[in-house]
């Protein structure tokens, strides 16, 4: 079955446009999934589900899911926190609808190999700002597959980290449909790849409203035999005149066997507008290499100082000093 598509085709010869993924990954057999914990939130089941157009599951897995919930911040001052602690696989659904400044942390983590396919669906009310982040932290050898999928309103502004590091498949696709007018979406993310890891990336924000703005962000490192692939998409649809939209990716190599394949994508409709994307990838800079190792730390430690530099400006987004400094021992240790 061929998942995560790209918006636009670009050549086949490329190996990009798609991901393969065995069809058998949809047939498990799922039971309720009670093995979360929450702090400043509430939730309650969800009745109706609402059909989003885009997202890495093709079948209708989602609505049998094990766990199917929305939830809010009791306190909206703090960080909104659920941990998933995999026990068995788990299909889950979350909408979020926010209407008042929210800060959220949702993470998955297990410590066997378990199946993932999760969809996050975000509705961001008028003048209302959001910070989102969400953990893959799940075991090596499992499968995880994400799905995101955001409204956001007039002046509203949504601020999504996701920090991608478990897995052996890790698949994310990410949609933001910009309706309003001077609407923001910020988009960040972190992947880490070591040993045979696998990351399919593709984000794709839709700007519909005028004078919005929207920023990808993602940085990364590759290690081993791992792989990338990254597809990015900002769309600029007629009447999104004043609008902005920034795209850049960058990835470290630290090995040569390692495949890092990158398709950052500007397409508009509309004539005042402003797009700029960027994508490199490279060693490490062989005299910051040397400079770091001549004050006595090994290679190893020096790459990784070099690595998680790159990785500093998007965590220190993170506000709450526990949650950071708990992001940053995860991705100490992957690498």
């Amino acid at each position: 079955m061929k998942v995560n598509s790209t918006p636009k085709r670009t050549s086949n010869n490329f190996r990009i446009n798609d991901f393969e993924i065995d069809d058998k990954l949809f047939n498990v057999k799922l039971n309720e999934f009670n093995n979360f914990t929450l702090e400043n939130i509430k939730i309650k089941k969800i009745k109706k589900i609402i059909n989003n157009k885009y997202g890495v599951e093709k079948t209708n897995q989602i609505n049998n899911g094990n766990f199917k919930y929305n939830i809010e911040i009791i306190d909206n001052s703090k960080y909104g926190i659920i941990n998933f602690d995999l026990d068995k696989d788990l299909v889950d659904l979350i909408e979020i609808n926010i209407d008042a400044d929210s800060n959220y942390l949702i993470n998955y983590k297990s410590k066997n190999n378990y199946y993932h396919n999760g969809l996050i669906n975000v509705n961001v009310k008028d003048n209302v700002k959001a910070n989102i982040i969400v953990v893959n932290n799940l075991n090596n050898d499992s499968i995880n597959l994400m799905s995101f999928n955001n409204v956001c309103n007039n002046n509203s502004i949504l601020n999504y980290l996701i920090i991608d590091i478990g897995a052996k498949t890790s698949i994310s696709n990410y949609y933001s449909s910009l309706i309003g007018d001077s609407s923001k979406n910020n988009l960040n993310s972190i992947y880490i790849g070591e040993k045979k890891q696998v990351f399919d990336i593709n984000y794709l924000v839709d700007v519909f409203g005028k004078n919005s703005k929207c920023n990808i962000d993602v940085q990364g490192s590759l290690n081993n035999e791992s792989k990338k692939n990254f597809k990015g998409t900002i769309n600029f649809n007629k009447g999104s005149s004043k609008s902005i939209g920034e795209e850049n990716e960058y990835c470290v190599l630290l090995s040569d066997k390692v495949i890092s394949k990158s398709m950052p994508m500007l397409l508009c409709t509309e004539d005042d507008v402003i797009g700029n994307h960027s994508t490199a990838s490279g060693k490490v800079n062989e005299k910051v290499l040397f400079y770091i190792m001549s004050r006595g730390i090994s290679k190893k430690n020096a790459e990784k100082l070099i690595v998680k530099s790159n990785f500093n400006k998007l965590l220190n987004m993170i506000k709450d000093d526990n949650i950071r400094n708990e992001i940053e021992e995860l991705i100490d240790k992957k690498l």
